[in-house]
């Protein structure tokens, strides 16, 4: 029942419970593997799916990778295998917070759905913050919750998610999605399934509850966490500090900025500021990020301003001073607590 719950949630049939998105992944590019596949991947996806791809090739599978939601990258490399009878499997995650976009999942559906193609989308980042986009009330974030494809207005039976419940809803266990067909034929070829164990009771009561906080309170606790990244992004603007576009709870210091994202992240940690360190490649050897939760109050987000005001001598200072008590936006009472996470925002 809570599979199938997140499935429909997300606009797919069926799903299934895993411990983690690493079992599904493991599981599912095994049955993708064979010579009668030709993946392609998202440069940028997340490093398990690209194991997983990985995987599949040393299971006959034939692996390219196109550039970072480029859909002329895709289309040059599906023309190139035109002739071959491979079936395409475009692999990429539902949202990047790298770049702070959607990926362009209704042009790809377009370029291989000509070809009896399919999608594997890992939708970790999307779901519980993203949802049904509304033109009638105020929803930033869209309304429900489910995910990349509810924003982007898409369903099929060639679409498969791969989604762990642990970001947005604080719980470890993790969902496939997809066709009736497809999650019953993965069913009977599952190993993990066989040799691993399932999520405990425990967790699955955690994802329950959190689905029904979602079901409750999830879209006022959305329209609360959208207001709060506003107002990060409006007081660090004012110190003088660009942050990569996007409106998502994941915000990056843009790294055009001359700074040393680890040395600004233990100088904010040693002030009760903690941030998150993305590996990159060089040149760059970390980018740093700041994490958002409905769980957070609008002080918390000045006193944090002010940390990164602190802790860099470009930054204005003086102006950081000035954010004291004026509400820049008007913001519900806080959270009640352990809703921030559960009931679909990070």
């Amino acid at each position: 029942m809570l599979a199938n719950s997140v499935a429909g949630m997300q606009g797919c049939e069926r799903g299934v419970l895993a411990r983690s998105s690493l079992h599904l992944i493991w599981d599912l590019f095994t049955l993708c593997g064979g010579c009668d596949h030709a993946l392609y991947v998202d440069s940028a996806v997340y490093p398990t799916t690209r194991q997983g791809a990985e995987l599949a090739r040393n299971l006959g599978a034939t692996l390219s990778f196109f550039a970072h939601h480029d859909t002329g990258s895709l289309a040059r490399r599906l023309r190139r295998d035109a002739g071959e009878r491979n079936r395409p499997l475009v692999v990429t995650d539902g949202y990047c917070p790298r770049c702070g976009r959607i990926a362009p999942i209704r042009q790809y559906l377009e370029l291989i759905r000509k070809n009896g193609g399919r999608m594997i989308i890992d939708d970790t980042q999307a779901i519980g913050v993203l949802g049904s986009r509304s033109f009638e009330l105020p929803a930033p974030y869209g309304r429900g919750g489910g995910g990349s494809l509810r924003w982007v207005g898409i369903h099929g039976p060639d679409v498969i998610l791969v989604t762990s419940m642990a970001k947005a809803f604080g719980v470890p266990l993790a969902i496939l999605s997809g066709s009736r067909a497809f999650i019953r034929q993965f069913k009977a070829k599952s190993h993990t399934r066989v040799h691993s164990s399932s999520p405990s009771a425990a967790d699955v009561r955690a994802a329950e509850h959190a689905l029904a906080l979602n079901d409750r309170i999830g879209d006022s606790l959305r329209r609360r966490l959208s207001r709060l990244v506003q107002l990060f992004r409006s007081l660090m603007k004012q110190i003088g500090l660009r942050l990569v576009d996007g409106h998502f709870p994941i915000q990056l210091l843009s790294q055009d900025l001359k700074v040393d994202p680890v040395h600004l992240h233990i100088s904010l940690k040693r002030m009760g500021v903690k941030t998150v360190l993305l590996r990159e490649e060089r040149p760059h050897p970390a980018q740093l990020a700041f994490v958002i939760s409905a769980e957070h109050r609008a002080d918390e987000i000045r006193q944090a301003v002010r940390a990164v005001a602190h802790c860099l001598p470009h930054a204005s200072y003086s102006k950081a001073k000035e954010i004291d008590n004026d509400w820049l936006f008007v913001l519900p009472e806080p959270c009640p607590p352990g809703t921030g996470r559960s009931a679909g925002c990070r």
